[in-house]
């Protein structure tokens, strides 16, 4: 299924050579799981424009990161542009949808009452519905509701293609219970509801001070290289862990 995407996309990089390479195969593979995992599968076959645009900033990513001298810090770069698109998304999310989220400190699922207030004052909405074909004006509840689930699903399909090159290429613990991955989306999740809170005048339900030390999470110890940035972000904020103004999520 991701090669009936990838025959559309033309790139210095040749599918077939592409595939034939461990990491790419690799990535390949989660693309493809998730795509089916997600009901996905029938927009491939319906040639979908924005998988086929989604598909191809994936495979270009995956190609870059393939070049690239520094594959990890490069990498990054792309999951954390990714995971904060992610989290909003998710933030907006009803509560029995934020999958892994559900019930974490600082995600409350209760921004989705209130989705047309934050379509007219939350920069970071205003922005993606800004260049988001087809957006209605006036902006309807109904709309919102189906483009934060659409918005989430092609995103969530980025984060696990984008998961599946982090395991490739070895960016991940191996002691798998302590992996990094979901705890980095827990940070900017929380992160990303605090600001769309303030945004809205709506009270916040996590401190601001301990707000941007969850962004550090992705902004600081995943970008600066750290082997286990959960790690790192247990030992700088172990004070504030101990005292509960943060809290760790439970997965």
């Amino acid at each position: 299924m991701f090669k009936k995407l990838v025959d559309l996309i033309k790139t210095k990089v040749a599918y077939n050579k592409a595939t034939n390479h461990p990491v790419y195969s690799k990535f390949m593979q989660a693309s493809q799981k998730a795509i089916v995992d997600l009901g996905l599968d029938k927009l491939v076959k319906k040639g979908s424009p924005g998988m086929i645009a989604r598909a191809t900033e994936l495979h270009n990513a995956a190609c870059l990161v393939i070049n690239s001298n520094d594959s990890i810090s490069t990498f990054r770069e792309l999951f954390c542009t990714n995971i904060i698109v992610l989290a909003k998304m998710v933030v907006l999310l009803p509560k029995n949808k934020q999958t892994e989220m559900k019930n974490q400190f600082g995600v409350s699922g209760e921004l989705h009452k209130h989705l047309l207030k934050i379509a007219k004052l939350d920069k970071g909405v205003i922005t993606h519905l800004h260049g988001t074909p087809g957006t209605p004006d006036p902006m309807t509840e109904e709309y919102l509701k189906n483009w934060v689930k659409e918005t989430y699903i092609i995103n969530f399909w980025a984060y696990r293609s984008l998961n599946g090159l982090r395991f490739a290429i070895g960016d991940y613990n191996k002691n798998i219970k302590k992996d990094w991955g979901i705890p980095c989306m827990h940070a900017a999740c929380v992160f990303e509801e605090f600001l769309i809170r303030k945004s809205i005048g709506l009270k916040t339900n996590v401190d601001p001070i301990a707000a941007a030390s969850y962004a550090t999470f992705y902004t600081n110890f995943v970008l600066n290289g750290e082997k286990y940035p959960d790690l790192a972000f247990r030992e700088a904020y172990a004070d504030q862990i101990k005292d509960k103004s943060i809290v760790l999520p439970k997965f």
